[in-house]
């Protein structure tokens, strides 16, 4: 993951971010090198590895894919705010995971700290936020569809990753403490 992460960084260098504005290029360079750092660092999974946890993140690494491979997105000022705005969140959300960062859903340590006490996946709220971003100058009613099919995914994945999660000590009064999986005030 880290040679992808650094690949990515480097190309999208070399390409001058394609015409993007640059809080965008920032927040994707940013993302990526916090990202190869904290992959690097990690703690080991409580148990096993099992292969199926990839099918739960398949969408996200769909996105990025989507993402490295159209350097011809456009961004409006609102869609650079949106992008922006779920880069910090990545950001700061892979910040407070620190060691325990993964790609795949998986145990290592409950993190209840920065923004995990709002929300008990921040990231993926981020990372909703970033795609919702990448549509705004798509067709309304395709956005929609994207977006609702994006929201799907990480339900899948917030499912996926809840389940790991439900062997550590403390997840139960974790959950109980922040009720929202995904989006204050509404799951």
């Amino acid at each position: 993951m880290f040679s992808v992460s650094a690949l990515h960084v480097a190309w999208m260098c070399l390409q001058g971010a394609a015409g993007r504005p640059w809080p965008v290029t920032a927040g994707v360079v940013a993302v990526h090198v916090v990202m190869a750092g904290l992959f690097l660092v990690r703690l080991p999974e409580s148990g096993p590895p099992r292969v199926v946890m990839w099918l739960p993140a398949l969408p996200s690494l769909a996105l990025g894919a989507f993402v490295s491979a159209s350097p011809d997105l456009s961004f409006s000022p609102a869609a650079t705010l949106l992008f922006s705005l779920g880069a910090l969140g990545m950001l700061l959300s892979m910040l407070a995971l620190g060691r325990s960062f993964a790609v795949l859903p998986g145990a290592r340590r409950l993190v209840d700290r920065g923004p995990y006490r709002l929300v008990r996946h921040p990231m993926y709220a981020s990372e909703l936020l970033m795609f919702a971003a990448l549509v705004l100058h798509l067709h309304a009613l395709f956005a929609a569809g994207l977006l609702v099919l994006v929201g799907l995914a990480l339900a899948w994945r917030i499912t996926a990753e809840e389940r790991a999660l439900g062997a550590l000590g403390g997840h139960a009064e974790y959950t109980a403490r922040v009720r929202h999986r995904l989006i204050p005030g509404v799951w």
